[in-house]
């Protein structure tokens, strides 16, 4: 029986809202909040508590393979042959980072373009009327050698960063990216330029930290090995993730361990 000073009558928080929802015509949404059309803020400020109509309208933004001009550069086409699928909300910024395949008229000179490569993408939205986007950077893309004026943290000897994957990754609340950077290279010695690692970048200076690569040292004659799997960006802007090291472990190459970069 549900108590008299319980305004949810007994239900669960969820059922509460979409009661309250249906009672004034719209949806409660709380916590994330969410941005109005005709707002410059983009969906996923902490704006507290609103009300969004309970009918919903879809607005497209970007259509792959579409000979339509560059978002915000017109003298050039669309870059994006194909999206992953891969979509993350840079914090309260009005900015997008994707992972895309990249159009032949957007593949820089000296690249590969069979296979196409895939890039990262980072793509400023316009709420202000109907939802767009105002512009399309490429921050990087697969083939891309990443020298000192592309990325700090790094030792000279082991510039320049070769990019042959980029990872998944994560965003913050302040709108920076955090991720894997890779080697394919199959063969059986890797250059050091190609060994992995876990990069953090910022818009604001449009260059990338080295948060952690293959041979540092962890600690007490432990470094890390080739291995690095899931990253988490904070609010603060240290980095979460996973990583093999040279730990030994009996019956294993190595330990795997959950480190933390700040």
């Amino acid at each position: 029986m549900a108590d008299a000073n319980d305004l949810t009558g007994g239900r669960t928080r969820r059922q509460f809202l979409q009661a309250l929802g249906a009672a004034v015509g719209g949806v409660a949404v709380s916590g994330a909040g969410a941005a109005g059309f005709g707002s410059q803020l983009p969906p996923g400020q902490r704006s507290g508590a609103t009300v969004i109509p309970g009918s919903y309208a879809f607005y497209r933004v970007l259509t792959t393979e579409r000979l339509l001009p560059w978002p915000g550069n017109p003298g050039r086409l669309n870059p994006v042959a194909d999206m992953t699928g891969v979509v993350l909300m840079a914090g309260v910024t009005p900015r997008l980072f994707m992972h895309v395949t990249l159009a032949a008229s957007a593949i820089p000179a000296g690249v590969p373009s069979d296979p196409a490569p895939n890039a990262l993408l980072l793509a400023t939205m316009d709420y202000s009327q109907r939802p767009s986007i105002a512009g399309l950077k490429i921050v990087a893309y697969e083939g891309q050698s990443l020298d000192a004026n592309n990325i700090s943290g790094a030792a000279p000897e082991l510039l320049p960063v070769r990019v042959d994957r980029i990872g998944t990754g994560d965003t913050n609340f302040n709108g920076l990216y955090a991720t894997t950077i890779t080697s394919q290279d199959l063969n059986d010695s890797v250059s050091i330029n190609s060994a992995p690692g876990v990069y953090l970048y910022d818009l604001a200076t449009d260059r990338w930290t080295q948060k952690a690569r293959f041979g540092d040292v962890v600690g007490e004659g432990i470094e890390y090995g080739g291995i690095f799997g899931d990253v988490a960006l904070a609010d603060d802007d240290s980095v979460l993730f996973t990583a093999g090291t040279t730990e030994p472990v009996a019956g294993y190459g190595g330990a795997q361990a959950l480190m933390l970069a700040p």
